[in-house]
């Protein structure tokens, strides 16, 4: 009987699978991952999934309100996630008792579950640098990251409630443009368009995050590929390390 593999486990011979115009083709330096549906599970439709149901208002008023009024300030880390609560709970109408708010906090953490892309963070980090850029909640993505183990593989993490840079906004994706590595020789993965062409105007190579998870299959083939070859590269340094 053949192993159950995840995608991207690959020590398979068989050549990277392509995949349109949108393809994974070059090893790359520094491999910069979004989390939200990319690792993780989107976090905002769940929020304003459960902050609806939980209050009795219709989704669709809550996902136009936070996406006009709140989602900025909170992945920018202008409000904390107190305030977004607070600010949530007031445009729905709703109190926001003490017991509510405990409810919202734990639905999210229960959110995080990884997908299947980041079991094979300690495979290819062997081989790769590995590094996180996202809009996100450090107070969620860093404990998420470290229940999975994934944490201390990870260089940089570039969160945006930590750098106040927010996709895909021009100084988010110039981050990247100072990390001692070519943008040519960088590939940025997010399930964002808007994000892709972000990255793309620095230099940096993307690919879609498609829900088959066929991008991570075929990176598990190139780095596979790049392990078995006389020429293949190690994975190079930490920045600041030995």
């Amino acid at each position: 009987m053949m192993p159950d593999r995840r995608p991207g486990d690959g020590v398979a011979s068989a050549p990277v699978a392509r995949h349109a115009n949108n393809r994974v083709s070059a090893l790359p330096e520094l491999l910069v991952l979004d989390l939200g549906g990319v690792l993780f599970p989107s976090a905002m439709p769940g929020i304003v999934a459960d902050v609806a149901s939980d209050v009795g208002v219709d989704r669709e008023r809550v996902r136009r309100h936070v996406d006009t009024a709140l989602l900025h300030a909170l992945w920018s880390g202008e409000v904390s996630i107190d305030v977004f609560w607070a600010r949530i709970a007031s445009s729905t109408g709703a109190p926001l008792s003490p017991a509510r708010r405990a409810r919202w906090a734990s639905r999210v953490a229960a959110r995080m579950r990884p997908l299947p892309a980041l079991r094979c963070l300690p495979v290819w980090s062997r081989h790769v640098r590995i590094g996180i850029l996202s809009n996100h909640r450090a107070e969620w993505a860093r404990p998420a990251l470290a229940r999975a183990g994934v944490l201390d593989l990870l260089d940089p993490v570039l969160i945006s409630s930590e750098t106040g840079c927010v996709k895909p906004e021009a100084d988010a994706f110039a981050q990247l443009e100072r990390l001692g590595v070519a943008p040519s020789r960088i590939l940025y993965v997010d399930d964002r368009a808007a994000a892709r062409r972000g990255a793309a105007r620095v230099g940096v190579r993307t690919r879609a995050a498609d829900p088959a998870g066929r991008w991570a299959s075929d990176l598990g083939l190139l780095l596979a590929g790049a392990v078995r070859a006389p020429t293949g590269r190690s994975r190079p340094p930490r920045a600041g390390g030995p």
